[in-house]
C-alpha cells in the first residue's frame, strides 16, 4: 500500500494548480487503485496549502478513474488496510472546516 497525502506539503510554500499531478499519477502507475490509500495530511498541509485546495487537487487527479477505483482510494483500501467496520469510517469534505 501506498498513501497518498502530503504532496502539496512538499510542493512548496505557494504551490499552483495541479502541481501535484506528476507525482500522483506516478504513484497511481506504480501501485494502481487497489493499492493506494488517500490522506488529507491535515493540519501539516496548513503549512503551504488548504484542505480544500488539497481536496480539489485530488478530485482533479482521480477524475480518470472508475468510480470503484475513486471509492477504494478515497476509503475502501483504508478499511481493508485498517479492518475497519463500515460505521468507522466516514468522508470529511472541505465543507467541514468551515
Amino acid at each position: 500500500m501506498c498513501k497518498l497525502s502530503g504532496l502539496v506539503t512538499e510542493a512548496g510554500r505557494t504551490p499552483g494548480p495541479g502541481v501535484v499531478r506528476r507525482w500522483g499519477d506516478h504513484v497511481l502507475a506504480c501501485f494502481g487503485a487497489a493499492r493506494v490509500v488517500w490522506g488529507s495530511d491535515w493540519p501539516v498541509l496548513e503549512l503551504s496549502g488548504s484542505y480544500a485546495q488539497w481536496w480539489g487537487e485530488t478530485q482533479q487527479l482521480l477524475a480518470h478513474l472508475s468510480p470503484q477505483e475513486q471509492a477504494a482510494i478515497m476509503g475502501e483500501n483504508a478499511k481493508r488496510l485498517y479492518r475497519l467496520q463500515d460505521a468507522a469510517v466516514f468522508k470529511i469534505t472541505p465543507s467541514f472546516f468551515h
